[in-house]
């Protein structure tokens, strides 16, 4: 198996998905995060870590997570930059937590968020400056979910075929 990479409809577009288990860690109770950013239907960044804080709730483990994938977008961005590939538009992050995205769109439910560290509050800054598109997925086409959880073996091969750009 190899990372397949192909021109599409559009060329050099940067694309990423962001998920998150919660509570995964039977030790610390600590949520894993994952994302994958892809070009041109082939990955170039992804990363699946323990996360620093416990979540109290699915929508906040996915908001990390989804957090970590945002700074990755925004650097992702400035190499495309340097090399003249310079994003059009927003670039599309893909989430399966409703929660989350309404979390990182609508200001008014921020009252209610006040227990999450402002550093990851940034993400809704590069949302509101359209560097980043939100946008809910459904759970089924989650692809960095072969990133932070057990899967069935038939969702982990189809997950991996996308992964690998053969999707």
């Amino acid at each position: 198996l190899g990372v397949r990479y192909s021109k599409g409809e559009v060329i050099n577009v940067l694309t990423a998905y962001s998920d998150a288990d919660h509570g995964g860690c039977p030790d610390s109770g600590k949520s894993h995060s994952g994302y994958v950013c892809f070009l041109n239907n082939g990955p170039v960044s992804w990363m699946s870590k323990l996360q620093q804080a416990v979540a109290v709730s699915t929508t906040e483990a996915e908001y990390y997570a989804a957090s970590y994938c945002a700074s990755e977008i925004v650097f992702l961005r400035g190499i495309l930059e340097d090399f003249q590939f310079e994003q059009e538009g927003p670039t599309l992050l893909h989430e399966d937590n409703q929660g989350a995205v309404y979390l990182m769109k609508n200001e008014v439910m921020f009252s209610r968020a006040k227990h999450i560290n402002v550093r990851y509050h940034q993400l809704r800054d590069f949302v509101k400056k359209k560097i980043i598109n939100v946008q809910h997925c459904r759970t089924d086409q989650m692809v960095a979910d072969i990133l932070t959880k057990l899967l069935p073996k038939a969702t982990f091969q189809r997950h991996r075929c996308q992964l690998l750009g053969y999707a």
